[in-house]
């Protein structure tokens, strides 16, 4: 395979200045690896003639020298052969993505692009280049923009990873939270309810209650309280008939919203647990109001 690059340039690349390309980095550091009887005089002779961009060229003769390099040194992209048997080159990306390597990789043949292109792509190559028909400028772009893809890449990778710690913490403070809320109460008195963990049922609270106060906290977090008034004084009436006590309530709530929080996978905690203290509050409100007015009512005065 004859790299017939630098014939393809002509005055295409000498005659426009680099400042007419700005998107192309101004320097680029390439690995290529291929065959002993394919050195990458050629290539580098192509892209010496094109002054748009600086190439250095790290010859790697086989697979093995390939490895070797990749392990010592850092490159901006890989260039690979493809000359089966030699360099099968469809097999070498294969087997670099499948041991992590994340570098930008072209593939090189004489072949023609419609029929090997989807090949390279298959295997985890960023392009395909046809040495007999591709110029110097244009495999540039190839590399530049298989180059900007990595660290799109790589960026969004990073972003990612910060949104899942930002999430874990939110979803560790949620529940720090919780647990000072439930710690509030102090030691209870009912050591069924005190060996409970914040994802455990309040013992205390008849379930129909229990999935009551769940449901109504589900679309609270949703919809806010504008839209529940009903259902959160069909709540209180429910409470208030049983007595419940404050310490069942607020425990009945600590385990809902640990239970809602988990269920979304910790995905908008701060704004669940914001939305359920609202609720909270003014479940306890009704519910002070409820027993004030039994307890007027008791003592022969108006509420």
């Amino acid at each position: 395979m004859d790299l017939d690059l630098h014939d393809s340039v002509e005055t295409r690349g000498s005659s426009r200045a680099p400042s007419a390309t700005p998107s192309l980095p101004a320097r680029l550091k390439i690995l290529y690896v291929t065959t002993p009887r394919r050195t990458g005089l050629d290539l580098t002779t192509a892209f010496a003639a094109d002054s748009a961009t600086r190439v250095s060229i790290t010859e790697a003769q086989g697979p093995a020298a390939g490895l070797e390099q990749l392990g010592q040194q850092v490159f901006d992209a890989v260039f690979v052969v493809h000359e089966p048997p030699d360099i099968d080159a469809l097999e070498l990306v294969e087997g670099l993505r499948a041991g992590g390597m994340e570098e930008p990789v072209i593939v090189l043949g004489e072949g023609d692009a419609e029929s090997l292109a989807p090949l390279v792509y298959e295997v985890g190559a960023d392009a395909y280049a046809c040495v007999t028909t591709t110029t110097t400028r244009a495999l540039l772009w190839m590399v530049a923009r298989a180059v900007e893809r990595h660290h799109l890449v790589q960026e969004s990778r990073r972003l990612a990873q910060l949104q899942r710690q930002r999430v874990e913490q939110e979803c560790d403070e949620a529940q720090r939270l919780l647990g000072q809320q439930r710690a509030i109460l102090g030691p209870s008195p009912d050591k069924a309810v005190k060996d409970e963990t914040l994802d455990g049922q309040p013992s205390n609270l008849p379930e129909a209650i229990v999935r009551q106060y769940q449901q109504i906290l589900r679309t609270h977090v949703i919809m806010g309280s504008g839209n529940l008034q009903r259902e959160i004084e069909q709540l209180t009436a429910a409470l208030l008939e049983t007595s419940a006590q404050p310490r069942d309530v607020i425990v009945l709530h600590t385990t809902a919203t640990a239970q809602q929080i988990r269920g979304l996978g910790a995905k908008g905690s701060r704004h669940i647990l914001a939305r359920a203290d609202l609720l909270i509050f003014e479940v306890l409100a009704q519910l002070s109001a409820g027993y004030r007015s039994r307890y007027l009512e008791a003592a022969g005065r108006r509420p």
